[in-house]
């Protein structure tokens, strides 16, 4: 009796509401599957090569936005010291609110941070080396190597001519961004070289950059001086992007 008269009665006051709230909750939850499948991905390759995310004792993400990722690290690695970085003050804010046992503090767009050297045992970063001009992009390699304890690991996601297999199918209109001078098709089968290019004047030091597997192998561990351990083509779908390559990287000890 009280079912039937909260659906007749009361439900086309409550309903448009309740509606609104029901949608939100299932786009909360979706996002939420979505970061914790790029989790899931990390932990793979990770665990292929012997480690994994429940196992690191100081963790700092580099880019770390609203807190997508490192949110859920208290629940992954609960004993875990969490570090988070970003050059967006609001975004920081948001992650101190989800994540408010982390050590979260902005950044410059360039080198030095203000931490202690070899303090990490795990430094990650999702879809920040997909934007940086070469040269900025060989600082923070350098940068982040000497916050890493020897023996640690590290973790990047980039842009290879991969993602271009996808866009071009999926999300065709993507691809103009990128300025490409010549056919898609050739951009995949010839690019050889770090390619950067500036979407926004406002920010020069943040763009849109493809960087070949050959160029990581042969260039990150001269500019790093980290080993790469393993790299996963096309790793993470990233719709309309196409996809991220994961690199992951030891520091010797």
């Amino acid at each position: 009796m009280i079912k039937k008269y909260i659906k007749n009665i009361l439900f086309p006051f409550i309903g448009p509401t309740y509606t609104r709230l029901k949608i939100e909750l299932e786009e909360i939850k979706e996002k939420k599957r979505y970061h914790l499948c790029q989790l899931q991905k990390f932990e793979a390759i990770l665990l292929k090569n012997g480690y994994s995310l429940q196992n690191f004792k100081k963790v700092f993400e580099f880019g770390c936005g609203p807190g997508r990722l490192l949110q859920f690290f208290p629940q992954i690695a609960p004993e875990a010291e969490l570090t988070g970085c970003d050059t967006v003050q609001h975004l920081v804010k948001i992650t101190k609110k989800v994540c408010p046992d982390a050590h979260v503090f902005i950044n410059d767009i360039a080198p030095p941070l203000n931490i202690e050297n070899e303090k990490f045992d795990f430094i990650y970063s999702y879809s920040v080396f997909t934007h940086l001009t070469e040269e900025n992009h060989i600082s923070w390699l350098k940068e982040l190597s000497s916050k890493m304890k020897p023996g640690g690991i590290a973790l990047h996601t980039t842009h290879s001519t991969e993602c271009f297999k996808r866009t071009k199918v999926f999300s065709p209109e993507t691809i103009k961004k990128y300025e490409i001078p010549i056919p898609i098709d050739q951009f995949i089968s010839s690019l050889n070289r770090y390619y950067y290019v500036m979407n926004d004047p406002s920010l020069p030091e943040y763009g849109l950059i493809v960087i070949p597997q050959s160029y990581i192998f042969d260039n990150w561990p001269k500019y790093s001086g980290l080993e790469v351990l393993d790299y996963d083509l096309g790793a993470i779908e990233a719709f309309p992007e196409g996809c991220q390559d994961i690199v992951l990287l030891r520091k010797p000890k």
